[in-house]
């Protein structure tokens, strides 16, 4: 039941998220709402669309004629007024002096939509084409951050729970935002191409937060004169990786084959010439090239290791090669090489003769015996003839003669020549190695 008449009219309202329709009037109201109200001479009637906005419920004061309307609420926008067409300017604030102004109307909400800031740590990276702000309207994805010498291992900040590479904001969403980019350190490969070397603790990978010396390659018989490849415009033996470098790397280790002496002596008779002997040769090959051809002697300071080194030995007419024919060698450090030749070749005797001469006293007669001449002739093309030896053989039961060493090679008082057996006279052609060629002949005189 009214028990007051009062200008004041309190009216509660629900009105919807797009369309709102208020019919209020002092005397009749299109409402399901205990309205008391003493008014009935004036009726008033409008509508609000939210435009998107949606209104809560809310009291609705009408004091005399003045109204404050309700304010939309709309995600992303900030409500700005009214106007009297969808399209319009704001011509009205909730508060209206005249609730004639808005009377048999339909009035929209206005709206400014709302600029949110996007704001990034970046954690020592960089980053292009990076939004700053957006609005509930956009939908935008955040572009990938860079970091020499990392890799992006996602974003963190507003609205994830762990790490994520691909962050976008989808239309619809409202709020300042910030997003920290999360790294980790790359990893780069380090290969070798060690060109028949060997290696040892040398580091296959880093990263940019490495710091390290390549370790000094090794390999038989060559020397190491530097590491090539990634940043190193020549042959370099100490290659330093400092902390900050990136990338992938490759070196190649280069040699230089060691230098080895290669010396040829002769020995001649058991006796080593450092400087050869004429008519005692060789010849020499390096690698397949002739580099000495029938010579004494042979001396090369300077053989890369690994070479291949050939020596022939030539005949000497006289001696026997006694060391090998022809022989190769792999260089692999100072090598002395010694053809060896000996005469162990016996003399050659070219005449032997054996002549008497007559009765030693033709007045004694056979008793004193006879003078015996006997020749030798021999050569000896190795070490030459050193002496000629003769002697007689013992006949029957009788005896001989020692050997004879002698220039004038005549036998004095031979005796016997006279018996059956008469008597044999040897000769010895020696050389100066000691070989013997020996001769013999026998005679002897009738009676």
């Amino acid at each position: 039941m009214l028990k007051t008449i009062k200008k004041t009219l309190v009216i509660l309202i629900l009105l919807s998220i797009y369309l709102i329709s208020l019919n209020i009037t002092l005397a009749y109201y299109n409402t399901t709402s205990n309205i008391s109200n003493a008014f009935h001479s004036e009726k008033y009637k409008f509508s609000i669309d939210g435009t998107g906005g949606s209104f809560n419920k809310e009291n609705i004061t009408i004091d005399g004629k003045e109204v404050t309307l309700p304010s939309p609420i709309r995600e992303g926008y900030d409500f700005v007024g009214f106007s009297s067409s969808n399209s319009g300017n704001v011509e009205y604030t909730n508060y209206i002096d005249n609730v004639k102004k808005i009377n048999n109307k339909e009035i929209y909400a206005k709206w400014d939509i709302i600029n949110y800031s996007i704001t990034y740590n970046l954690n020592g990276g960089s980053i292009l084409n990076q939004p700053t702000k957006y609005n509930v309207e956009d939908n935008i994805t955040l572009p990938t951050p860079t970091r020499k010498g990392y890799t992006f291992t996602g974003w963190t900040g507003t609205g994830l729970s762990t790490a994520t590479k691909n962050v976008t904001i989808s239309k619809g969403s409202i709020g300042d935002r910030t997003y920290t980019a999360n790294w980790g350190v790359t990893k780069y490969s380090i290969t070798y191409n060690l060109n028949g070397g060997t290696i040892t603790n040398q580091p296959t990978s880093y990263n940019i937060e490495s710091s390290f010396t390549l370790p000094t390659p090794t390999r038989k018989g060559y020397t190491f004169v530097g590491w090539t490849g990634t940043g190193l415009s020549s042959a370099t033996k100490s290659v330093t990786v400092a902390k900050g470098n990136t990338g992938n790397r490759s070196y190649t280790a280069n040699w230089q084959a060691n230098q080895y002496k290669v010396d040829i002596n002769s020995i001649i008779q058991n006796k080593t010439y450092s400087s050869g002997l004429d008519g005692f040769t060789y010849s020499v090959w390096i690698d397949g090239t002739q580099v000495a051809n029938k010579v004494k002697d042979y001396y090369n300071k300077s053989v890369p290791y690994g070479s291949k080194v050939r020596v022939y030995v030539y005949d000497r007419e006289g001696y026997n090669v006694k060391s090998f024919r022809d022989k190769t060698w792999t260089i692999t450090g100072d090598l002395t090489v010694e053809p060896t030749w000996y005469d162990d070749i016996p003399p050659t005797i070219t005449n032997f003769k054996v002549e008497n001469l007559g009765l030693y006293n033709p007045s004694a007669g056979t008793t004193e015996g006879w003078n015996i001449r006997v020749t030798i002739e021999a050569y000896d093309k190795g070490t030459g003839i050193q002496k000629y030896q003769m002697w007689i053989k013992p006949y029957g039961n009788g005896s001989g003669s020692a050997v004879h060493e002698t220039s004038s090679r005549v036998f004095t008082n031979v005796l016997y020549l006279e018996t059956k057996n008469g008597r044999t006279f040897c000769a010895t052609a020696v050389d100066k190695a000691g070989n013997k060629s020996e001769k013999s002949d026998t005679i002897r005189v009738n009676n």
